[in-house]
């Protein structure tokens, strides 16, 4: 869907939402990210998820894509909650922290 920036589209996950974890780790969800890659080659693709260590659903993307940002919810996060989120996403993926709110 169009979004009125410029080059910034957004595709909802829908309504239902239960069997995501299904869903995102199936080959249908591998096609669609890969289609979405060669597509917008020119693009950055942005998956909004969960918290990584709360579900299991945004693990699994973390497994689909290329990096990850973490946003961490300024000072109500503890150090050892960033350093278990980032273990699971894995320093290899970690592109970087976002401090929100």
């Amino acid at each position: 869907y169009a979004t009125g920036v410029p080059r910034l589209r957004v595709v909802p996950i829908g309504d239902n939402s239960e069997g995501a974890a299904e869903y995102f780790s199936s080959d249908k969800m591998q096609r669609f990210v890969d289609e979405i890659r060669s597509r917008y080659s020119d693009r950055y693709i942005f998956i909004d998820a969960p918290p990584v260590t709360e579900s299991s659903e945004a693990r699994i993307l973390t497994e689909i894509a290329d990096m990850v940002v973490l946003v961490v919810p300024h000072g109500r996060a503890t150090a050892e909650q960033v350093e278990a989120a980032i273990s699971v996403i894995g320093k290899d993926k970690l592109a970087g922290l976002v401090y929100n709110n």
